[in-house]
């Protein structure tokens, strides 16, 4: 028979110290000591899998933390660079202009209507932030974008909707498909010519498509290229910072799934197509 002594020595040298040392382990995790690990060999073989299982779960929690981090980082800097893609000096600057040309010339309903426009921008922009919108509140605004630019460009362009009323309920990135409308009136417009856009928007098998399209000035075969391969390695910082940032929203939103594509042919127009998976049953439910 075991004397008691040798009984309490095996106990502690097979139970109490590994138990100890998984102990100390989860003290080092609580006050944030992440990188800790076990490393010592366990005394008793039954404890190799705790301590496996163990510096596993911490590997894990470290993962998800760093993830957590860069996701937030991810966040922030879409946010910041969503911010200074809105806050454009020259888009103040023609927008302030064209109000004071209106004032000028005593046009007092374009006026308001430009000054209610552009506090709605702005609460929309600063509201929303890099958070996804309802699509009828994105749309709201683009109509209005729309009206007060014919105030500058009368009888230059006209726009139809091929929208799925479903669609209504899905959420977007915010002033992202308002930046591909402003992109159209501010370069694809063509003097003397009635530029005919159609916005088309349809949810099919968990996926939303939505098609912006002109038949203004177009592109060039380099430039409809690169968007499509997503490759601004070879140009300017400052040039195409509306496509890639929305490009990197909607990856962030969406996922790798997300997509956007461009046809275009110069003096035939552009099609930007947009498409990303949503659920509308899980949102609503």
């Amino acid at each position: 028979m075991f004397s008691l002594p040798l009984l309490y020595f095996l106990f502690r040298h097979h139970v109490t110290a590994p138990l100890n040392v998984l102990n100390h382990a989860h003290e080092e995790l609580r006050q944030g000591n992440e990188c800790y690990r076990i490393e010592a060999l366990p005394s008793s073989s039954d404890f190799v899998t705790a301590y496996d299982s163990f510096n596993t779960m911490a590997d894990t929690l470290q993962h998800l933390r760093l993830e957590n981090i860069n996701k937030e980082l991810a966040s922030k800097q879409l946010q910041l660079s969503n911010l200074q893609l809105q806050i454009r000096p020259h888009f103040l600057l023609n927008t302030l202009n064209l109000l004071y040309a209106l004032v000028q010339s005593h046009q007092e309903t374009p006026a308001q209507d430009m000054i209610l426009y552009l506090s709605n921008y702005f609460r929309y922009m600063f509201r929303s932030g890099n958070n996804l919108s309802m699509f009828d509140h994105e749309m709201a605004l683009i109509k209005e974008y729309l009206h007060v630019s014919s105030f500058k460009y009368p009888d230059a362009f006209d726009i139809s909707y091929q929208i799925n009323p479903c669609i209504s309920m899905v959420r977007v990135p915010a002033l992202l498909l308002h930046n591909f409308v402003e992109n159209i009136i501010s370069h694809s417009l063509v003097p003397g010519r009635v530029i005919h856009i159609v916005f088309y928007a349809e949810y099919e098998d968990k996926t939303v498509t939505i098609q912006i399209s002109d038949d203004g000035r177009g592109m060039t075969p380099e430039n409809v290229e690169m968007i499509n391969n997503a490759d601004f390695h070879d140009i300017p910082d400052g040039m195409h910072v509306g496509i890639r940032n929305s490009i990197k929203r909607l990856k962030y939103h969406y996922g790798q799934k997300a997509s956007l594509e461009v046809e275009s042919e110069l003096n035939m127009g552009s099609t930007f197509t947009i498409c990303f998976p949503y659920d509308l049953e899980e949102k609503i439910l």
